[in-house]
């Protein structure tokens, strides 16, 4: 069996085939999106590292302690995480979310034991899936407008917000959700329904949008799958919330931030019953989240709104806008990039559906029929590129969602428009000293250091952990520093030499300073 396996491997046919595609143009004109994607996004990494200002140790040093703990074939303890919610530094990361797919990114630190190795794995997930989106789009739109799409997803403003903050478990959700967008349509439903099973191990709110995928599984007319996804997808989110997390020394309702329904799910449920309306309001209640709102919209120039794959944005949409808490509702942070692919491949779908639409249009009207056009073309639109009537349609959406895309790195609100800095690649006084500082501290101390400056040091110990401005933890070292733009956990420069000698005063000493960054040893 074995040989005759190697022997069809290694037929003329099958080498023929391969050199035919390994050949083709578009072999090598995928790989440059992949590079262009992978590339600019390791530029603003760079950046980033060198300011030192952007990454910060939540959720950076937590992922970072993470992985290399899975390296070394430990259980994944967070020091940092377990010392700031008051509950050891024995705490697992897997009580503070179920998210055991940083299991599979240990490889990468047998390689380089850098926090940076995830900021790499984050650009080169962005620029995998853009050849995703790339393959999706040309089944569907034609080969132009598959260049076009996959460029925009690979920059768009979602992205560049994740990729400024550093890595997150969600990243790996953007290249799972391409793959299952891209196998359903594909036709291949069993592939697709695996990977949905991979995204119940990305964080427990997975599980909602895995149910999400069951409707849409449902809708394409794989009923008994996307009954099962439904069902996998909610008793996942209990299981994972009431059973894992708890057991793992987490809390069920630790991140509960809907204080405005209720104080817990059955509260808040009974509110949405009851006052409608007031979830209407809360959606749309802030500049934040109707400036999301619009963005999202804008990124596929709203043509993902004819797509039953924009149901997939519900569950995400439906958690940060109806919560308390900010940072879930801007188009910043990590939250967005999932979204880049929903929209973006929803929009290629709706605007094939348009096309589709546009074409019996035009016949019929060419053909004088007087019955109306139907509101919406068939279920599935065609497996190739669109007519050629409707072929400037799809290319001018096209080049709209890239207009949207480079618009996007250009504006301020965003990471990419820094690239293009001088000054936003050069290095101050003070950050000189929080880069010098790192080499002062040995390898594998405990040490207790600012949110922005423990980014740096994280890699030299798995016992770092944040600065506590209520008390402090005993570390061996202590490294705090004053930065030009006072930044969380502190509000004045007042308060950062008011703690310093809070540590002086108990037991430590200062061993270095240099440009407002100054590295405290505890005396023995």
């Amino acid at each position: 069996m074995s040989t005759q396996v190697e022997e069809t491997a290694h037929s003329p046919e099958a080498s023929s085939k391969l050199r035919q595609r390994l050949g083709s143009p578009h072999t090598y004109g995928v790989l440059g999106v992949v590079a262009l994607v992978f590339g600019v996004h390791t530029a603003l990494m760079m950046q980033n590292w060198r300011q030192v200002i952007y990454y910060k140790s939540f959720d950076n040093v937590i992922f970072d302690q993470t992985v290399r703990a899975y390296s070394r074939f430990e259980p994944p303890r967070v020091p940092l995480k377990g010392a700031y919610a008051g509950l050891g530094t024995n705490f697992l990361q897997l009580g503070d979310h179920f998210s055991p797919i940083h299991a599979l990114l240990a490889p990468l630190y047998w390689v380089w034991d850098d926090m940076r190795m995830l900021f790499l794995a984050q650009a080169a997930i962005y620029a995998i899936t853009a050849a995703v989106v790339w393959r999706f789009t040309r089944s569907i739109l034609g080969v132009v407008p598959a260049y076009l799409v996959s460029i925009a997803f690979g920059v768009s403003w979602g992205l560049q917000s994740a990729m400024d903050v550093g890595y997150h478990e969600l990243d790996c959700a953007v290249l799972i959700l391409a793959l299952i967008i891209e196998r359903l349509y594909a036709g291949h439903h069993r592939q697709a329904a695996a990977l949905a099973g991979m995204l119940l191990l990305v964080k427990e709110e997975m599980g909602f949008l895995v149910a999400a995928l069951g409707l849409l599984f449902f809708i394409r007319g794989h009923r008994w799958w996307g009954s099962g996804l439904a069902f996998a997808g909610v008793a996942w989110f209990a299981l994972a919330t009431k059973v894992f997390i708890p057991a793992f020394g987490g809390g069920s309702q630790q991140y509960w931030t809907y204080w405005s329904l209720g104080s817990g799910p059955v509260p808040a449920a009974k509110f949405a019953l009851t006052h409608p309306w007031k979830l209407v309001e809360l959606v749309v209640s802030t500049p934040e989240k109707r400036q999301l709102l619009l963005w999202l919209l804008a990124v596929v120039v709203g043509a993902s709104l004819r797509s039953p794959i924009v149901l997939l944005a519900l569950p995400s949409l439906t958690l940060r806008l109806l919560s308390d808490t900010y940072t879930y509702t801007t188009v910043h942070w990590q939250y967005n990039a999932p979204l880049m692919v929903i929209m973006l491949m929803a929009g290629v779908d709706g605007i094939a559906r348009l096309a589709a639409w546009h074409s019996r249009w035009r016949e019929r009207r060419g053909a004088g029929a007087n019955t109306p056009a139907p509101d919406d073309p068939p279920a599935d639109p065609p497996a190739a590129a669109p007519a050629r009537a409707s072929r400037p349609l799809v290319w001018t959406w096209a080049i709209g969602v890239l207009a949207v895309a480079i618009y996007g790195c250009t504006t301020s609100l965003f990471a990419f428009s820094r690239l293009t800095e001088p000054d936003a690649w050069q290095q101050s006084a003070y950050q000189r000293a929080a880069v010098a500082v790192v080499d002062q501290i040995p390898a594998n101390a405990t040490v207790e250091a600012d949110d922005a400056i423990g980014v740096l040091i994280s890699s030299r110990t798995q016992h770092l952990v944040l600065v506590d401005l209520k008390k402090l933890h005993g570390s061996q070292y202590v490294v705090l520093g004053a930065a030009p733009k006072i930044t969380w956990p502190y509000s004045s420069r007042q308060q950062i030499l008011d703690l310093k000698q809070d540590y002086l005063n108990h037991g430590y000493e200062e061993i270095w300073a240099q440009d407002d960054v100054w590295l405290l040893k505890r005396k023995d």
